[in-house]
């Protein structure tokens, strides 16, 4: 009941924060709290635009999230102690995701908007800036979860085989996190730039045409266990990475901004 709350809260919180800071910032704009706030006329037009590209970034977004609650009752099925290492597993998972997720965003934003600016120079530079640092707090991770691996688990659970089964699947999740983690990025930073339908595509692709097959497959018809399992779920992104590596070698910076620069147009000229 308190988690349950505190949720909650959190979230109304967080929606009356941002709506007052609207309301507050509403003149300085030019414009009414409704306005920022409501749903006006002018917000039930370009639909079609809208849809073609929030749909393949929500099936983006979703195969990945979703994918983690899915396998989980499939750990159950396991056993107890493998479900209660599942779920320690995931929220740790989750945990890595942030600060990669974090950069995926920034670069997204820096990325789109030097397109918007008509800079591919920039583009390309920002996107190069991303991947570094990505590599950077990657390595981070991997040796906090390799090298901290028992103490994690620990703080988890006090039960020694639950510990000892979050430990195993640190020490190998560690190293996946140097190329998952560039998958996460690499795929933000092409839906802020447009491709969005490229990174929906290939997200899919690595959960569930490579990774949720693999975790069903050596888990319950080859029955390796749990740690083989986890093996599965990290092969999918980097089964899948290449795709986005061939994509950004082959990115052509300069044809996105004339692209920018024509739906623009397009745009105005509706609108007017």
């Amino acid at each position: 009941t308190g988690a349950g709350w505190a949720n909650s809260v959190t979230w109304w919180l967080m929606y009356i924060l941002l709506a007052a800071y609207a309301h507050i910032n509403s003149k300085k704009l030019g414009v009414s709290t409704w306005s920022l706030l409501g749903i006006g006329a002018p917000g039930l037009e370009g639909w079609y635009s809208y849809m073609e590209v929030a749909l393949p970034a929500f099936c983006q977004g979703t195969s990945e999230m979703w994918f983690w609650e899915v396998i989980s009752p499939f750990a159950g099925l396991i056993g107890t102690d493998e479900l209660a290492a599942q779920v320690a597993l995931v929220n740790i998972v989750y945990a890595t995701f942030i600060p990669c997720g974090s950069l995926g965003m920034a670069g997204a934003t820096l990325m789109g908007t030097a397109i918007g600016e008509g800079s591919p120079k920039k583009a390309s530079n920002m996107s190069v800036l991303i991947l570094s640092i990505t590599v950077g707090v990657s390595v981070c991770i991997m040796l906090t979860l390799s090298l901290g691996a028992s103490a994690i688990a620990k703080m988890f659970t006090p039960d020694a085989v639950v510990e000892s089964l979050i430990t195993r699947v640190l020490r190998y999740w560690g190293f996946v996190t140097l190329w998952k983690s560039q998958f996460l990025v690499m795929g933000a930073m092409l839906r802020g730039i447009g491709l969005v339908g490229l990174a929906s595509m290939v997200t899919c692709v690595a959960y569930w045409a490579v990774s949720f097959p693999l975790f069903i497959f050596i888990g319950f018809v080859m029955r390796l266990g749990f740690y083989w399992m986890w093996i599965g779920v990290g092969l999918g992104p980097l089964v899948a990475l290449p795709f986005y590596v061939y994509a950004y070698y082959y990115m052509d910076f300069q044809a996105m901004v004339e692209r920018a620069k024509k739906d623009s147009s397009s745009s105005s000229s509706r609108s007017s």
